[in-house]
């Protein structure tokens, strides 16, 4: 399985929908992203990721683009925390 494939797989099996996170307090938010975003196996497949593509093409070291809509929301509630 390629690791485009493994991070697909990861993120399906985040239980939450965009809903789900606007209903969330920022507490709440904060927990779920650490859960899922910092965790130890996400973590190692961005790096398995960055690692693959800095080999192939130097200008793919991210994987944002693939969760990017999962963050928005997040994003959006880290931001009312912040002001």
């Amino acid at each position: 399985m390629d690791i485009e494939q493994e991070i697909d797989n990861y993120l399906e099996e985040i239980p939450y929908t965009k809903s789900d996170y606007e209903n969330m307090s920022d507490e709440e938010i904060e927990e779920v992203y650490t859960k899922y975003f910092g965790s130890n196996e996400f973590l190692q497949l961005e790096k398995e990721h960055e690692t693959l593509y800095n080999e192939i093409d130097g200008d793919h070291t991210t994987i944002i683009p693939r969760i990017a809509p999962i963050l928005i929301p997040i994003a959006a509630a880290a931001a009312r925390v912040a002001f």
